[in-house]
């Protein structure tokens, strides 16, 4: 893909993180020196169940490699494997087939524990807590809440509506049910407003941020004993582990992850994004955070060429109903009367859709993509060069890695809690 001389182009990357110097190391000291929690080792019951907190294949956190040395560390400090189990917190996402589990978790991980997939929607598996003061109904996952120790293991990223992922989301939404889901989600379409740059406002900020205050609020109910948090640098490495008390420890990490914020001294007539690969790409819920990333660098009226496998599809069943509307604001007032799954990212995508010019290179029918109010792309070099003498493009960014690619916030300040 070649970009003509009479475009200024220019190639933008995360800043880069360093990798520690001995990841084994760097994890065994954090569960020795965590942040507001004696050391993990300390916290090990003498009877009963420990619930090790996973995510899914959506978020990449190396468990092959991290989870055997957290079982390790365990057994050697008198917890045997027969009392342990991963507890995937899927939230709403679909189930991994085995191979699935398998190479995500890593097969010595499987033969020592067992793994338990939540299920959001099986009322069986989910205990009744209270309500959050803005209404969101607090149902988590049964075994979670029984276990006599929880571990969340899990990495932290950039997330546009959360602020970041991890943490505490690893609990809420992930071990939470469909209803309590949708409830918190929905604040998003609520305190943004319908607004472009109220939305932008929420990724990398975990301060007067409401959904996230719902989040804490419902967490809080039933926290978990400790969290391992770990921050990964561009090439997939351990750049930092912050483990401990789930509101410090997280914070912590959050900070340490807002290092990597791209300055965006000017914007582009065009921005080139690709996601970056697996598993940023793997259904288009997913590549949205690319593209969201990427429209923080576009001037107004610009072009996207975004590019994203989708190999799972959209990953959302009732996704692209939304797009049936024929306006954002139509879109809104539905969603606010009846907020389904994902809606608030259907929202997301409208606005911006609305505001500049998408191209997809995906994997997806190019119906679906029309249906999102984006133009399917089959040949990048050919699109590229009618999006450039059409759009009279004079400026132009390229982003190899659009998923972790974050515009600092105009304030150039990074808050957490």
């Amino acid at each position: 893909m070649g970009v003509p001389d009479s475009v200024d182009a220019k190639v933008i990357e995360a800043r880069s993180l360093p990798a520690v110097g001995d990841p084994q190391e760097a994890t065994i000291s954090a569960l020795e020196q965590p942040v507001g929690t004696p050391p993990l080792k300390k916290l090990i019951p003498p009877g009963g169940e420990v619930a090790i907190v996973v995510s899914d294949k959506t978020r990449f956190c190396s468990y092959p490699t991290v989870l055997p040395l957290l079982l390790d560390y365990l057994n050697v400090h008198g917890l045997p494997d027969s009392r342990m189990f991963l507890l995937v917190a899927y939230g709403a996402h679909r189930h991994h087939t085995e191979e699935e589990n398998c190479l995500f978790y890593g097969e010595e991980t499987l033969r020592r524990v067992r793994l338990i997939q939540h299920n959001c929607r099986d009322a069986s598996q989910l205990t009744n807590l209270p309500r959050t003061s803005r209404g969101t109904q607090v149902r988590l996952n049964k075994r979670y809440l029984e276990a006599a120790m929880s571990t969340v293991v899990g990495s932290i990223s950039f997330h546009y509506f959360a602020g970041f992922g991890g943490g505490r989301k690893m609990i809420f939404p992930g071990l939470a049910s469909e209803e309590g889901i949708l409830s918190n989600h929905r604040i998003f379409v609520e305190a943004t407003e319908g607004s472009l740059s109220r939305m932008r406002r929420f990724k990398g900020s975990l301060q007067d941020h409401p959904l996230n205050d719902d989040l804490m609020e419902a967490v809080a109910m039933a926290p978990p004993s400790f969290v391992l948090n770990f921050c990964l640098n561009r090439e997939g490495d351990v750049a930092g582990v912050f483990a401990g008390d789930w509101k410090k420890s997280h914070s912590r990490g959050c900070q340490f992850l807002l290092k990597t914020c791209v300055q965006a001294k000017r914007k582009y007539d065009l921005v080139i994004a690709s996601c970056g690969g697996h598993p940023e790409d793997i259904n288009f819920i997913q590549a949205h955070k690319t593209i969201d990333n990427a429209f923080d660098l576009l001037t107004p009226g610009g072009t996207l060429l975004i590019l994203a496998c989708c190999e799972d599809g959209i990953g959302s069943d009732s996704f692209l109903q939304w797009f049936d509307h024929e306006d954002a604001t139509t879109m809104r007032e539905a969603l606010l009367r009846s907020y389904s799954m994902n809606g608030g990212t259907a929202l997301a995508l409208k606005m911006k859709a609305d505001a500049s010019r998408i191209h997809l290179y995906s994997s997806l029918d190019s119906g679906v993509v029309k249906r999102m109010g984006l133009r399917p792309v089959r040949d990048i070099q050919q699109s590229l060069q009618e999006i450039i003498a059409e759009g009279n493009v004079k400026s132009a960014a390229i982003l190899p890695e659009g998923a972790t690619t974050v515009v600092e916030r105009e304030s150039g300040t990074a808050d957490g809690s």
